[in-house]
């Protein structure tokens, strides 16, 4: 499973393609704490790592995405992620391909 980095003045990270998503991806919940991947556009998994750690992003919170029966777009799942992640600056939502493949209809937010 791939996960897409976009970078502007939020960072969002998307899943992608495969129809069983990586455990790192899709069983985080809020106080986990992950690597930050940096400056990379895509990763396929996420590393659980110690909160301490100065590259460290914590999950602030998790949500289903609900209203919609097929795939919303990215500019409106972009939408969602930040109304429901606001004050996050990074944010996990899924591609069009994990929507349909794997059934992803989460939202994971990061600080």
């Amino acid at each position: 499973m791939r996960v897409l980095l976009v970078v502007a003045a939020l960072a969002v990270f998307a899943l992608a393609c495969e129809t069983v998503l990586d455990p790192s991806l899709t069983e985080l919940e809020a106080g986990d704490c992950v690597r930050d991947p940096g400056s990379v556009t895509e990763v396929q998994q996420l590393e659980t790592i110690d909160c301490s750690e100065a590259d460290a992003l914590r999950v602030t919170k998790t949500f289903k995405i609900t209203g919609h029966d097929s795939y919303p777009g990215d500019l409106e799942l972009q939408g969602i992620a930040i109304e429901g992640c606001s004050p996050a600056a990074l944010w996990l939502v899924p591609t069009e391909e994990s929507w349909n493949k794997a059934d992803a209809r989460k939202v994971v937010c990061f600080q």
